[in-house]
């Protein structure tokens, strides 16, 4: 039987890989966010269900936390596509019908969040200007 989603459990999970990440200690602290990940899509299905859970931010988080430390690994598409998923994730959520209102909201707040990451990695990888604009004129909508 697979553990219920917790918000504390989450954050427990993003400490013990944030101590590790700041030990150097990558592969720990990927598996650390790794499972934190899981329990952010945990605490989003909650979220679609109605629960009042900021479930973007878990989301969000984990996402990023998992693409630091896959670029200290020197995985660098790997990183990327984090980003893009936790980006594509929450502008998904904001505007799908039947998502409960208070997760669309906590969606909208993160996605500047998710959008900055996003581009400047992508920038930096010299990413097709074209999808560059397609992420942005996605935020806008």
């Amino acid at each position: 039987m697979s553990e219920p989603a917790n918000d504390a459990t989450w954050k427990s999970l993003v400490l013990q890989g944030n101590e590790a990440f700041s030990e150097e200690k990558y592969s720990d602290a990927d598996r650390s966010f790794t499972a934190s990940l899981r329990q952010a899509v945990r605490l989003l299905d909650l979220a679609r269900g109605g629960a009042k859970i900021d479930a973007a931010f878990p989301i969000v988080t984990s996402h990023h936390n998992l693409a630091d430390t896959l670029l200290r690994l020197g995985q660098v598409e790997e990183a990327l596509l984090h980003l893009k998923t936790a980006y594509d994730v929450i502008s998904e959520e904001k505007d799908r019908s039947g998502v409960p209102y208070y997760l669309r909201s906590c969606c909208r707040q993160q996605m500047p969040i998710a959008l900055e990451k996003l581009i400047r990695l992508a920038s930096a990888l010299g990413t097709d200007p074209c999808q560059l604009e397609a992420w942005l004129s996605k935020s806008e909508s």
